[in-house]
């Protein structure tokens, strides 16, 4: 005979509802490691992760559990926002999952910059900006941590850029 029953519910994401019973000290041993790890994995999505990416984006990065392209990603969205917001300009900036047609398995993140800017030469100029500052980011992190240098190059593989007009 069960001693004590507790009905709990996780709520990781708005679709993602995980009901069950917890019967014993063993169940919520178990219970508690899956928390924890869960945990680990929301602590990777930063508030510019959460704001600027498709829910698609978010998903993979949570299940995939990539620390170094929640990091990537993160930093990378951290500076181009400074960026833009510097510039002065108007702009939208939004990440998406990319899936080319040529490559199925492929599955990168596009940072798409809208600005309101109408000259091609300066969409052009902002973008060659932003592709430096990204690969600012990739250098610095691969000297700073040259133990997972394969992991940052293979966030660097990753993440994309595209400019278009607002």
């Amino acid at each position: 005979m069960e001693k004590s029953v507790n009905m709990c519910q996780i709520n990781v994401f708005d679709n993602i509802d995980i009901p069950f019973l917890l019967k014993s000290n063993r169940e919520f041993t178990i219970f508690w490691k899956v928390v924890e790890h869960y945990k680990k994995q929301v602590d990777l999505l930063s508030p510019e992760i959460l704001q600027y990416c498709e829910k698609e984006v978010i998903h993979k990065l949570f299940n995939n559990g990539d620390h170094c392209l929640s990091i990537v990603l993160d930093k990378c969205l951290k500076q181009v926002v400074n960026y833009l917001k510097n510039t002065e300009k108007r702009f939208r900036l939004g990440a998406y999952l990319y899936k080319p047609s040529e490559v199925p398995e492929f599955e990168g993140i596009t940072i798409l910059v809208n600005v309101g800017i109408n000259s091609f030469t300066e969409r052009v100029s902002i973008w060659d900006e932003i592709e430096g500052i990204l690969t600012t980011i990739i250098d610095e992190m691969k000297k700073a941590h040259p133990e997972h240098i394969e992991q940052i190059q293979n966030a660097n593989n990753l993440i994309g850029t595209s400019i278009q007009k607002l």
